[in-house]
């Protein structure tokens, strides 16, 4: 299993609430800001904390990246 570096957006958005208003927060992942893939959560992690100075003053998060076949079986899994 891969692991890749996703850069997440915030993008609010009003709401009415009887008579006050409320702010919704989502976040989108941003899926070409960092295209490396990296064979476990810890070296993504580790690149992270070798590069701070690519990474300030953003929110990430590290996703496991499956390869489904056309069969529908999860290529790495078990067969490692």
């Amino acid at each position: 299993m891969k692991y890749q570096i996703f850069e997440l957006i915030p993008k609010s958005r009003l709401e009415p609430d009887g008579y006050y208003t409320k702010t919704l927060l989502n976040y989108t992942l941003e899926q070409d800001a960092y295209p490396d893939l990296y064979v476990s959560f810890d070296a993504a992690v580790s690149y992270i904390r070798e590069n701070p100075d690519e990474f300030k003053s953003q929110k990430l998060t590290v996703l496991p990246i499956l390869d489904v076949d056309y069969k529908g079986k999860i290529k790495g899994i078990g067969d490692e």
